[in-house]
């Protein structure tokens, strides 16, 4: 996954920090002159190239950006100086000299660095892919192996970026430094959504699909991260050992923010490999064991004592693998109804392994089950209820026989299908087992449960828009509701805050706007609404566009996410946003994590609105009033094929248009007041 145009993290931030501030020495010294073909330029060279500026005067300030890149190089090399004890390793060699360079640097530009209130924004500085073009053959480079004199030094392969070719000379520990904070920025965004959720503030469908859009994230952050080690994977279990063995050294008030991922992320891995390798399902033996004993699971996983965070990844982790173990063995793959964590374990549990991807992802999991503490089993209930008053509302309004209704049968058929029957407890039962929940999901998986409402609630919200599209049933009571109101024929203190909740959202879907208050625009609205020309106007993603396109990309079910999709989304979340941060530049990832939670959380908002009962208590009441309004029956304005369509048009047309609307009204109060 590109995160060029979506996010940035640390070590994309260091590189490009580094590139832009070597890309202005080049351009700013009018007397470098690059040789012809490839040219290595050099750290000692940045210095260089920094007396020249100075002494010719090539320059009257260093411009605020490249000040903010090349501190921020500085403290990036900096901050990570704890973790390079071995001061005759290349690596320490490399980190030390960058370091005294760039300070070097620093130091020889002071003289053109203003004060920040000082520094003028040049509207004329060059961008980075310009200046890049000025210099295509250039290669920026730290110190050699001659300088290091260090045979053990990594290589450092070159790539290409806008035409400038720039070494990657960033060791490899440095590098496993940077991912590892990114995982943490990733996994305290993930805790911070869940107890948003708990607390009311984030829906359990934005909640469990941001966290699936960070795990698939993390994943390509660590596949990236892992890229240099394809030849030689122990060798990043060497690091990632050494810098655990290097917290174990320092005080805990000395240890850097993100150390806990570390010890957690080592301690799952742990934890988890044996789970995993050594699942078995030959018999029912599985089927008897006891549920996970009562744990205290009120503290965040980093507030708790070495044994005590053991104890507690332990039973959570088991329990997960036991359920996941079972579910795959009694039940068809869901593929993209799961979520990344349970899809990755349980080929995880096929191929009897593990990698790094999975135990950060575990590592995760438990994070959610602890930020929920007893709530955690609330987003299965919580389908649970969506699921039956759902079904019962489809239900109710097939028996009405309104026409048009296939497609929401259909999701009934598609809802059941993706339960499918509860085998396992099933099988507990023909055991005499005591089922720990009747229902067809994990016991206590807040994640699943929070993807499957989102997938669901989605696909139903499309369907109603096509039904609304098709049948203009709703559309015909927004009108008569509207009309009633602004002729002053509903009862004093009698509302219907259901079906204004459904106008308010509406509106700037298939209105273009507000409802008429002028009689003689009542019918002439309704008509242009449902006419080819009103439905240009529609809006077809339905106010809910990121949604709109997971659930498109997820719509065939034998597919996942791929990072393309997953690109697409973020990128677009970020174009909601009218600001950006540092000029445009892309935002951290932990930033884009917590734009794209907000604008979820707005967008389910919309799926939470009562459409399915609006749209049978409307559907009642039209048909209502085709039985006891002879004249509105047989009218030619009625169309046939779908009586409900056009009753308001023929109440709208009609002479006594004012005496229909009251009988109308009268209708509502009926039927709504009978349930």
């Amino acid at each position: 996954m590109s995160s060029t145009e979506t996010y940035e993290t640390r070590y994309s931030r260091y590189k490009r920090s580094t590139r832009n501030v070597a890309l202005w020495l080049a351009v700013t010294d009018r007397d470098f002159k690059p040789q012809q073909g490839e040219y290595i330029l050099t750290a000692s060279q940045f210095v260089e190239l920094a007396n020249n500026i100075v002494a010719c005067k090539y320059a009257d300030c260093v411009p605020r950006p490249i000040v903010d890149d090349l501190r921020y190089t500085i403290n990036s090399r900096r901050a990570q100086s704890n973790f390079y004890q071995d001061e005759g390793s290349a690596s320490y060699k490399t980190h030390q000299y960058f370091i005294q360079q760039l300070e070097q640097l620093h130091e020889t530009l002071r003289p053109l660095i203003l004060d920040a209130k000082e520094t003028p924004l040049d509207p004329g500085y060059p961008d980075t892919a310009g200046m890049a073009n000025r210099f295509e053959r250039l290669k920026i480079e730290e110190p050699s192996k001659e300088f290091l004199e260090a045979p053990d030094t990594p290589a450092r392969p070159a790539y290409t970026t806008n035409n400038l070719i720039v070494e990657d000379s960033t060791d490899q520990e440095f590098g496993v430094l940077l991912l590892l904070q990114d995982l943490w920025s990733i996994r305290q965004s993930i805790q911070q959504t869940w107890t948003e959720h708990r607390q009311g503030k984030c829906t359990l469908e934005a909640a469990a699909v941001t966290t699936d859009i960070a795990l698939h994230v993390a994943a390509e952050l660590m596949q990236e991260g892992l890229r240099p080690f394809s030849d030689d994977l122990q060798r990043f279990d060497t690091i990632m050992t050494r810098i655990l063995q290097e917290m174990h050294r320092t005080a805990p008030r000395d240890r850097p923010y993100w150390h806990e991922v570390v010890r957690n992320l080592h301690m799952v891995a742990e934890i988890l490999l044996p789970l995993v390798g050594g699942w078995k399902e030959e018999d029912d033996a599985v089927l008897s064991e006891p549920t996970a004993p009562a744990l205290d699971i009120s503290r965040p996983l980093d507030e708790m004592m070495d044994t005590e965070r053991s104890v507690v990844a332990f039973v959570l982790l088991r329990e997960v693998v036991r359920e996941c173990g079972l579910w795959g063995r009694h039940h068809p793959p869901l593929c993209a109804t799961m979520d990344w964590f349970t899809m990755m374990l349980g080929y995880g549990l096929e191929n009897q392994a593990i990698n790094y991807e999975v135990a950060f992802a575990a590592l995760v999991y438990i994070d959610i089950r602890l930020a929920m503490g007893a709530d955690a089993a609330q987003p299965r209930l919580q389908l649970q209820a969506w699921t039956r008053s759902t079904t019962a509302l489809i239900k109710a309004l097939s028996k009405t026989g309104a026409p048009g209704l296939e497609q929401l049968e259909d999701f009934l058929r598609i809802t059941k299908k993706t339960l499918g029957k509860d085998h396992v407890n099933a099988r507990r039962e023909s055991l005499g087992v005591p089922t720990q929940q009747p229902f067809g999901l994990f016991s206590c998986q807040p994640l699943l449960a929070g993807k499957l409402l989102w997938l669901w609630k989605v696909s139903l919200y499309r369907r109603l828009l096509n039904l609304t599209r098709s049948r203009g049933v709703l559309l015909g009571m927004f009108h008569l509701h509207n009309a009633a109101a602004c002729e002053g024929l509903l009862p004093a203190g009698w509302t219907w805050p259901a079906l204004q909740q459904l106008i308010d959202a509406l509106g700037p879907i298939f209105l273009g706007g507000s409802l008429p208050t002028e009689r003689a625009r009542y019918r002439q609205s309704l008509q242009y609404s449902l006419s080819p020309r009103g439905r240009t106007r529609w809006v077809d993603d339905g106010l809910i566009p990121l949604m709109n396109q997971l659930v498109s990309s997820a719509h065939n079910l034998q597919r996942h996410w791929t990072p393309q999709d997953i690109q697409r989304v973020l990128a677009d979340s970020n174009k909601s946003t009218k600001t950006r941060a540092n000029g445009g530049r892309p935002q951290p990832v932990s930033e884009v994590l917590g734009q794209l939670r907000r604008n979820l959380h707005l967008e389910a908002d919309r799926l939470c609105r009562p459409w399915l009962q609006c749209q049978l208590d409307a559907t009642k009441i039209l048909q209502q009033v085709l039985e006891k309004e002879k004249e509105i029956r047989r009218s030619p304005l009625i169309s046939q094929d779908d009586l409900l369509v056009g009753v308001a048009v023929v109440v709208f047309s009609h002479k006594k248009e004012r005496k229909f609307l009251g009988k109308v009204v009268q209708i509502m109060q009926a039927v709504l007041g009978s349930k």
